[in-house]
């Protein structure tokens, strides 16, 4: 019993090593599937006095791609990224209750004199 006890630890570091090995695929994100629209509210309002900007982002969005994705639509370098998870809400609608879906919401920041124009 020893004996196929030790073949199959083996086998298994094998198979880890194999896993290992394998190239990781990344799928190729732009523009316009990162940042999906500029967050519209009051506070976004009252931020952006401060140069502060506020995007909806995709929920697998990064710093990296949050910027470079600002930086190619708006000609405008960040000076930096902040992201925040929104959660869904409990709604009560119809005598149903339901979930409102969340996301992701970027904060940019920029350099003085810097602006973006929203549309």
């Amino acid at each position: 019993m020893a004996l196929f006890g030790a073949k199959k630890k083996t086998d298994q570091k094998k198979a880890k090593q194999e896993v290992a090995a394998a190239p990781i695929i990344h799928r190729e994100k732009n523009a316009a599937t990162i940042i999906r629209s500029p967050r519209i509210t009051e506070k976004a309002s009252m931020v952006a006095e401060k140069n502060v900007y506020v995007f909806n982002v995709s929920i697998e969005a990064t710093k990296k791609n949050v910027a470079s994705g600002i930086e190619a639509r708006y000609n405008v370098r960040p000076r930096r990224v902040r992201l925040v998870s929104v959660r869904g809400k409990k709604v009560f609608s119809r005598g149903k209750q339901g979930v409102r879906a969340g996301g992701k919401k970027a904060y940019v920041y920029l350099a003085a004199g810097e602006t973006i124009q929203l549309t």
